[in-house]
């Protein structure tokens, strides 16, 4: 097991702000944090000490004056690397000083058999973060030959929520399975990135750059293709879920030509009709026959990455399409009434998981009403809209509930088919259900979902990737 002592300044806010993103991280990992903040005078303790309560996920704090502080990081670090009947060899020590006035000889710490390094704030808080936990995981497989550490290449954001949910642990969290996740920064010199992992873990949307046009070939930014030419150069690390596997997620004429198949197939091994929602690809306005589908949802053809990806238009008349801003080429899906209920599933190692959500509402007939507006547009990650004003005295309301169709076995068969055809370690689908046909619909598909409001997830996300 290894603790971790974080220096910080009690000048420096940067210094705090840092501190506060490794130790819940840290917490996350379940590793041990205490924090030892300097300080010119012991007589301003109490204005420090309510700074430094922000930093709730340390189980530690000392204050220290650069007469004291080699003193007291001393003490700490012979209480964790005192061996105990339980451990033996006792805990790794890692002193990290995140940089402020005072500097530390770094020969005195690792004379008590510590790792010790300085880190100055010079980037962004959560880049210094990444960079930090990244160097705690490599020092984690360093003192355990027997771990195997992924590499992680994601945004900030992401790295942090799944983080939160303990999917990106720096110490084994399935033990026997001896796996970690280290954090790596796009912007980091791939030579030294790549040296200590054995495998790497790409969230390649997070890095698309340009429009949603699909004229020309993927395009990620410079930093990350950087990486993916060394890589292929020189290190040789194995991809966990190449590309080519990941483009019907990122490109939704492959990802409706998926959900296709996957129905045929589902429909012969499920006790309950399946199907995919029906599809168009529209390259320009002038060129649709998109009327067959309306009311119809305009979604653009890029699922992901871009911000225009998620800018979405309700189509309910058919000059609607003609009013519609979301930018070219789309692909139109079949609105299906389904009472505003949607499935998310998540899938994950052999484990098939779901949660319900509210959606979008029932739609009636509204060519002849004037009132209604031919589009509605809206932003699929903000403002889903789940009420239609104009059309509320018509809409159905909720039936019957179909969980005794809709069961937990149906999901995990579902899922197993799904599985089966799109060949990734963890990826999600929703599913409405058509009460008109007395069909489920499978209309969405994406890769390294959040899980949303499932818990425990962490040992299956893990396991996915062994």
């Amino acid at each position: 097991m290894i603790e971790v002592i974080l220096i910080v300044d009690s000048s420096s806010a940067g210094s705090f702000d840092v501190a506060k993103l490794v130790s819940i991280y840290c917490y996350n990992s379940s590793i041990k944090c205490h924090l030892v903040c300097q300080t010119e005078s012991l007589e301003k303790s109490r204005d420090i000490l309510k700074a430094l309560s922000s930093i709730s996920k340390v189980c530690s704090l000392n204050l220290a004056t650069p007469v004291t502080l080699l003193g007291v990081l001393r003490a700490r670090c012979s209480n964790i690397r005192t061996p105990s009947q339980d451990n033996p060899e006792g805990n790794l020590a890692a002193v990290i000083n995140i940089v402020g006035k005072e500097r530390i000889d770094c020969r005195a710490v690792e004379s008590w058999d510590c790792s010790y390094i300085e880190y100055e704030v010079e980037k962004s808080h959560g880049e210094c973060m990444v960079d930090i936990v990244g160097w705690i995981g490599l020092l984690v497989k360093k003192h355990d030959p027997l771990i195997k550490a992924v590499g992680v290449i994601m945004s900030i954001k992401r790295i942090r929520k799944l983080s939160a949910k303990e999917f990106l642990p720096l110490v084994p969290l399935v033990p026997e399975l001896h796996v970690i996740f280290i954090p790596i920064h796009v912007d980091a010199e791939p030579k030294s990135a790549l040296k200590h992992v054995d495998a790497l873990l790409i969230k390649y949307s997070d890095f698309l750059v340009g429009s949603v046009d699909w004229t020309a070939s993927l395009q990620f930014s410079d930093q990350l293709q950087k990486i993916l030419e060394y890589n292929e150069q020189n290190s040789h690390v194995p991809y966990i879920d190449g590309l080519p596997t990941i483009h019907p997620v990122l490109d939704r004429k492959a990802m409706y030509q998926l959900l296709d198949t996957i129905s045929k197939d589902a429909r012969n091994k499920s006790a309950l009709p399946v199907r995919a929602a029906g599809w168009d690809l529209i390259e320009s306005t002038g060129t649709h026959s998109g009327k067959r589908l309306i009311p119809c949802i305009v979604k653009t053809r890029i699922a992901c990455g871009v911000s225009e990806s998620h800018h979405m238009g309700l189509i309910l008349k058919g000059d609607g399409l003609q009013e519609c801003d979301v930018p070219l080429p789309w692909v139109l899906q079949e609105y299906i009434n389904h009472r505003g209920m949607l499935w998310k599933v998540y899938v994950a190692h052999d484990s098939v998981m779901f949660e319900q959500r509210n959606s979008l509402p029932n739609i009636v007939a509204t060519e002849s009403d004037s009132s209604v507006p031919s589009c509605i547009e809206f932003d699929s990650l903000k403002s889903l809209p789940t009420r239609l004003p104009w059309l509320e005295g018509t809409q159905d309301t909720p039936g019957k509930s179909v969980s005794s169709i809709l069961t937990e076995g149906f999901f995990k068969r579902l899922g197993s088919i799904v599985r089966s055809h799109v060949k990734l370690s963890v990826f999600g689908f929703d599913v409405v259900f058509d009460y008109e046909a007395g069909e489920a619909v499978i209309i969405d598909l994406n890769y390294l979902p959040s899980f949303g409001n499932i818990d425990n997830a962490a040992p299956d996300f893990i396991k996915a990737f062994v």
